[in-house]
């Protein structure tokens, strides 16, 4: 026969809190008495926690959306049915068997062709990258030698928004021309930025207006201006001068710089005489035709921009350089003198930023 013994519960409770108290009061006791050890992982925690808050990835707007591919194919003339017929359905049946593909949405449009292929979680952005590459590599040849492009847009990219406003003197058509040849050269070297899209003010170009009769009394015709226009447009080389011990290389310049260089260009020559361009064109500087405006507050018409990071999970650090970072050489005649502003605030905002610079001889000014 077997005795079974059943311990007091009261009792295992005691034990157990007793065994506790004695755990808590040793580590107190050796805390007290290795007062070195302690302060030295006190600090020890402190330091590394620090550390760990200042890698703390923080950001406003983060991206839980799965991998996504835009294809964007651009056939300039061609209409939404063809658009649609002849490069909208290739590619979609092309990237149709991708692994992990969900789902794909297509636009077709006067001109453009939009496919966004979204994957799963089991990609990331580089991998479905990867796989929609490798798949449009083996497309046929579509109608015009459309080239289908990654739209580098992602549903949450954009991170900096700016608008250009500069000095007594500087029109639209200055600004713009300082942002696409200058601002968005130097956004798109910061690392994280992959796309800067810029839109109002005017594009910048040399317009010339031909004499129909002027031309025909100088006996040109329309495509020898144009011809000629165009192969002026060169720097030629030549040989090489030696001049005592050393060389000098010899070179036609012949780039058109300003108004008077395409005006002074010759066509053809009568009886000795050059006939230049002013001889049967007017030459002066206008501007493309626009396809949109941009306003702000009174200002109808700035240029402005929006910069866009790339799928990184990291943009703060994109954003922050932009802000500071990027203004140190803007241009050979501007240079900042500050930023003014809070990244940690413009992150989380869309006010327009301010940043100082200074041109030659002149006084401080804004550029925002």
């Amino acid at each position: 026969m077997t005795v079974g013994f059943e311990p007091d519960k009261a009792f295992a409770g005691e034990l157990k809190q007793k065994s506790k108290s004695l755990f808590v009061n040793g580590l107190i006791a050796f805390a007290l008495k290795q007062r070195v050890i302690m302060l030295v992982l006190y600090v020890a925690t402190l330091v590394g926690g620090l550390f760990a808050f200042s890698q703390l990835n923080i950001e406003a707007y983060p991206d839980p959306t799965p991998a996504m591919v835009d294809v964007i194919t651009q056939s300039p003339g061609l209409s939404a049915e063809e658009i649609e017929r002849y490069i909208t359905i290739p590619i979609e049946t092309q990237t149709a068997g991708l692994p992990n593909l969900r789902s794909i949405r297509t636009i077709s449009l006067y001109g453009l062709s939009d496919v966004k292929l979204q994957f799963s979680f089991d990609y990331t952005y580089e991998q479905a990258l990867q796989q929609v590459l490798n798949r449009l590599s083996q497309l046929p040849p579509l109608l015009n030698g459309a080239q289908p492009q990654i739209s580098p847009v992602s549903p949450i990219g954009e991170i900096y928004r700016y608008r250009l406003v500069g000095p007594l003197g500087y029109d639209v058509t200055d600004l713009k021309t300082l942002q696409d040849w200058v601002l968005q050269r130097r956004f798109r070297a910061v690392p994280g930025v992959i796309d800067v899209t810029g839109w109002g003010g005017k594009t910048k170009q040399y317009e010339i207006e031909v004499d129909l009769n002027k031309l025909i009394a100088n006996k040109l015709t329309l495509p020898q201006v144009i011809q000629t226009l165009t192969s002026s447009n060169i720097n030629v080389g030549g040989n090489t001068i030696n001049i005592g011990p050393q060389s000098a290389v010899v070179r036609g310049v012949g780039l058109i710089r300003s108004v008077e260089d395409l005006s002074h260009t010759m066509l053809n020559q009568n009886t000795g005489f050059p006939i230049l361009v002013s001889d049967v064109a007017t030459v002066k500087i206008g501007a493309k035709p626009r396809l949109g405006i941009a306003g702000m507050n009174d200002d109808d018409d700035t240029p402005t921009g929006i910069m866009a990071s790339n799928t990184t999970p990291r943009r703060r650090p994109a954003s922050e350089s932009v802000f500071c970072g990027s203004w140190r050489r803007t241009a050979s005649r501007w240079w900042p003198l500050t930023c003014r502003s809070r990244p940690s605030a413009m992150w989380r905002s869309t006010a327009t930023p301010f940043v100082g610079y200074r041109a030659p001889g002149s006084t401080d000014r804004l550029l925002g």
